[in-house]
């Protein structure tokens, strides 16, 4: 396989490891194309699939790796559901909008579309009651007072310098 066939898959797989930070998607028309594809091809189960993928990848990161508990073999079942789920999407299901998207947009029409895709299946995710009150347990620790405080600037350092 050479090297610019792994160009666009190895881009996927960059994306949706930064699925969960927020960016501008600055797609064009072939990457919509792929990304409303990608969305409507994947069951829930497909975006589960999906975050575990993103998950046990971030896992591996030395400072999160000691409260995770992912082995070898459950692993490999990971990025062996996440690589059929990726050659299913590109191969099969979004075949036409995949090639059109590379041709005329290139890989970064997979990072845009797959960005889309992650960020469906992260919201999802969230939408667990579970997942919600374990997000919002933090709060109980959190100085609310502090918090409110500190957007309560002077009235001088309101006005950005030189104004």
């Amino acid at each position: 396989m050479q090297l610019f066939a792994l160009r666009p898959t190895l881009a996927a797989a960059a994306a949706l490891l930064s699925l969960c930070a927020a960016m501008p998607a600055h797609a064009g028309l072939y990457s919509d194309d792929l990304a409303r594809c990608l969305v409507g091809a994947t069951t829930t189960a497909d975006k589960t699939n999906l975050v575990r993928w993103i998950f046990s990848n971030a896992a591996l990161h030395p400072e999160v790796a000691s409260i995770t508990a992912i082995s070898p073999e459950q692993r490999v079942e990971i990025d062996k559901t996440a690589a059929a789920l990726l050659q299913k999407l590109l191969t099969q299901s979004c075949r036409q909008p995949y090639a059109n998207a590379i041709r005329y947009e290139g890989a970064a029409a997979m990072e845009t579309s797959f960005g889309v895709l992650g960020q469906v299946a992260m919201k999802e995710l969230m939408s667990n009651p579970a997942v919600n009150a374990g997000f919002g347990a933090f709060g109980q620790y959190v100085d609310q007072q502090a918090v409110k405080d500190a957007a309560q600037l002077p009235t001088d350092a309101a006005k950005p310098a030189g104004k």
